[in-house]
């Protein structure tokens, strides 16, 4: 391969999986020394992985040839949407409030009866 970089693109995920939000960037530079020459880039669910040649990625030689073996994280199951949010707080408020409002009228009526 030639000295770049390079993004790997899902554009369909196995079943029971996860497709990626984000391309993996995979860096090919024989002149970086602190990685090697193959380094990638992933992000799964906010989560940034970097592995390189130096470390996590597994690098084989056959016939002269070096074989870089990127094994790519995936996230098996179903992305669910998000609930609540802000608006739940106005309703939690109102609900406490009628609570407390029940609660003292309560309390009133109670006094009101004793006194008769």
């Amino acid at each position: 391969m030639q000295t770049g970089i390079y993004y790997l693109y899902e554009t369909k995920a196995p079943d029971g999986y996860l497709k990626f939000t984000e391309p993996v960037k995979i860096t090919v530079d024989s002149r970086n020394e602190a990685t090697g020459p193959v380094s990638y880039e992933q992000k799964l669910d906010g989560q940034i992985t970097n592995l390189s040649s130096n470390g996590g990625i597994t690098v084989t030689q056959e016939e002269g040839m070096d074989t870089y073996v990127l094994t790519i994280l995936n996230t098996a199951g179903a992305r669910l949407p998000s609930t609540g949010g802000m608006g739940t707080g106005v309703y939690y408020a109102l609900g406490t409030l009628l609570v407390l409002a029940a609660v003292a009228l309560m309390i009133a009526r109670r006094r009101a009866q004793a006194e008769e």
